[in-house]
């Protein structure tokens, strides 16, 4: 189900960057729960929903997509 981690464009980095400063807004733990036992990789900061997919953030401030619902 885990999907490589794929960096978004400049266009989404700023539109999760400026959603994720509401904490409501963080699906960690909504993440790890959907990934069932795999691990997202070291030094996820966030995870954010947006448009069917969902994204996180890692340590250098860069936003990923993780998986994607179909």
């Amino acid at each position: 189900m885990l999907e490589q981690m794929v960096p978004v464009s400049s266009e989404l980095q700023r539109l999760l960057d400026r959603m994720s400063c509401d904490p409501s807004v963080d699906r960690k733990s909504e993440v790890f729960e959907l990934l069932q036992g795999e691990a997202l990789p070291m030094g996820v900061r966030a995870c954010a929903w947006w448009n069917g997919c969902y994204y996180c953030k890692d340590e250098s401030g860069c936003w990923h997509s993780v998986l994607c619902m179909a």
